[in-house]
């Protein structure tokens, strides 16, 4: 499991990949919303989105508060984080 979590209080959102084998069916991928600012995406091993979901912007992180979203931290799965 890895959590990041961005942002300059009260306003941070954040993204929580968990990566496991059980109870997940195989190569696949589950977005859901933790809480409203935060977005779990959970996913087995060998699931054909698992580059993406491991393709987290470091931009986010050079400077405090730079991005401003959920979809900012995770660019590469923007369109499905932000739906959730």
């Amino acid at each position: 499991m890895m959590g990041l979590q961005c942002g300059v209080r009260p306003t941070f959102f954040g993204i929580d990949l968990i990566e496991g084998l059980q109870p997940f069916t195989e190569g696949t991928i589950e977005i859901s919303n933790v809480r409203e600012e935060i977005t779990g995406v959970r996913l087995t091993p060998n699931a054909p989105e698992r580059d993406r979901a491991y393709s987290l912007s470091l931009r986010c992180f050079d400077h405090i508060g730079r991005c401003h979203s959920k979809a900012e931290l995770l660019p590469a799965m923007a369109k499905d984080v932000v739906a959730h």
